[in-house]
């Protein structure tokens, strides 16, 4: 055969093949190739064998991404740093998960408070204020910053003195039958408001990143150790940072730039503090030299941070220095905590408790702490205060314009409330108090 019959050969089976394909691929883009020259390599390459390979090697792949996943996050529980800053985020979780995001307009509630204090630096005196209890009815309208307070206290279960407080955005109203006949007027300087739980949500978010900015810039030791907690023992991871002059003026900085950054958390505490945000930005100036001076007199400062293995919740923190030491211990929710002065020897315990009911919105919180110098109590204290609060339907405004004004009181007006309050027997029990 010569070499014109060989090619017209080789020509008539190209064409046949490629009639083949084009009429058995059914797609466009298949179609579109069959008008060129066939080439066998893109016929083996789609072969069932070569796809199965192509799977293998995907599945492979796969595998091997989801162990290097596994493996980073098996790293990351066991990184001494993730552990530290996990910890911090649980412990500030723990407090912010039971405050309410209730922000109503118009809010309303009550305040109950009982108080019993032992101090050695006045006996007399703290004796009687142990004796009052306070009943408070509040209605807030936020939107136009109006407050509205009846407020009942008694001594000794005997009617003490009752009070109407009405606030706006100028001036603080107080009416009592036992003071005056008219609303007495004082100008609002103080700004006073309730504090709004969205408000302290932000704030202490704030603070949880500024603590964790600090832990992902330092070196952070970790080990796994057992905890005794009296009643129980429990396995723990323990991490600790180490604060001293190689360091502590950068974690001072970092600490209180993160704060300064946060224009949320600048806005919300200028709120609580009644202020602008320029004055929170000067005192966050003056709190960063008095970090650095309160980490460079304490020269190593070692804060240990543990949580529960099995479940990862915040279970002690320990704070220990020269000057002192500072513990804070979980339990569900009660909270107890150390305060140790070594200078005068001092130390500062106690614990509170907070009681959350989410479907009443109320809150109780016990607060107890003690307070002893070389070993000998100097004053004991017991708070107990249950709050409530609930959405309300209105706020009604109080009339104000006959309202007296402090500062033009007459002096025999002065002398007739002056009057009225000594001559009130359980009033008079703490005037005397006041020099």
């Amino acid at each position: 055969m010569d070499k014109k019959n060989i090619d017209d050969f080789a020509n008539s089976v190209t064409d046949k093949t490629n009639y083949i394909l084009e009429d058995t691929l059914l797609d466009a883009e298949a179609k579109n190739e069959s008008t060129k020259s066939f080439n066998y390599s893109d016929l083996i390459k789609n072969s069932p064998k070569a796809k199965m390979s192509k799977l293998l090697w995907l599945i492979s792949i796969f595998l091997i991404l989801i162990i290097a996943l596994y493996l980073v996050f098996i790293f990351l529980n066991s990184n001494p740093q993730t552990i530290f800053t996990n910890t911090i985020d649980k412990f500030f979780s723990s407090i912010t998960d039971n405050i309410s995001d209730n922000n109503y307009d118009i809010s309303k509630g009550k305040i109950k408070y009982i108080a019993n204090i032992n101090d050695n630096s006045n006996v007399e005196l703290f004796n009687e204020i142990s004796k009052i209890n306070l009943d408070i009815d509040y209605t807030i309208d936020n939107a136009n910053d109006l407050i509205k307070l009846k407020i009942f206290s008694k001594y000794d279960n005997d009617n003490l003195i009752d009070l109407d407080i009405y606030t706006d955005k100028n001036n603080l109203y107080i009416y009592s039958d036992d003071i005056y006949e008219k609303y007495l007027k004082i100008k609002n300087d103080s700004k006073i408001k309730f504090i709004n739980p969205k408000d302290i949500k932000i704030i202490l978010n704030g603070l949880n990143q500024a603590f964790d900015k600090v832990a992902t810039s330092e070196k952070i030791y970790g080990e796994k150790t057992n905890l005794d907690l009296g009643n129980k023992t429990i396995k723990v991871s323990q991490t600790k940072l180490i604060i001293d002059k190689t360091n502590y003026i950068k974690i001072s900085d970092t600490f209180v730039n993160s704060l300064k950054s946060n224009v949320e958390f600048v806005s919300s505490l200028a709120k609580l503090r009644g202020t602008s945000n320029k004055d929170i930005q000067k005192s966050l100036e003056k709190l960063s030299s008095k970090l650095k001076t309160f980490f460079a007199n304490n020269e190593v400062l070692e804060v240990k941070l543990y949580n529960d293995r099995k479940t990862k919740e915040f279970i002690k923190g320990v704070m220990n220095g020269k000057l002192g030491s500072f513990t804070l211990s979980k339990n569900k929710n009660d909270y107890s905590f150390v305060l140790v002065n070594n200078k005068n020897n001092q130390n500062v315990s106690g614990n509170f408790i907070i009681d959350v009911n989410d479907k009443k919105t109320v809150y109780n919180i016990e607060f107890n702490f003690k307070n002893e110098i070389n070993g000998n109590l100097e004053n004991s204290s017991n708070f107990k205060l249950n709050f409530t609060n609930n959405k309300a339907k209105s706020f009604k405004r109080i009339n104000t314009s006959n309202a007296k004004d402090i500062n033009e009181l007459t002096e025999l007006e002065k002398f007739g409330i002056y009057t009225k309050l000594f001559s009130n027997p359980n009033l008079n029990k703490f005037i005397k108090f006041i020099k």
